[in-house]
């Protein structure tokens, strides 16, 4: 995927033919267990992602 990133964060156009195409996507790490993504398509919303809690056995 082609973008623009930093340390803590990316930034792309979503691609023709997805949906809200055209749209910018915005995800920033905020710590090392949160990834915050908002789109232009939603202005207001923002999605938290949190790392997947690994399963020791």
């Amino acid at each position: 995927m082609t973008g623009e990133y930093d340390r803590h964060g990316f930034q792309y156009i979503v691609p023709n033919g997805e949906p809200d195409s055209g749209a910018t996507i915005t995800m920033t790490q905020m710590h090392d267990e949160l990834m915050r993504l908002s789109s232009s398509a939603r202005p207001g919303e923002v999605e938290n992602w949190t790392r997947c809690k690994r399963q020791i056995s």
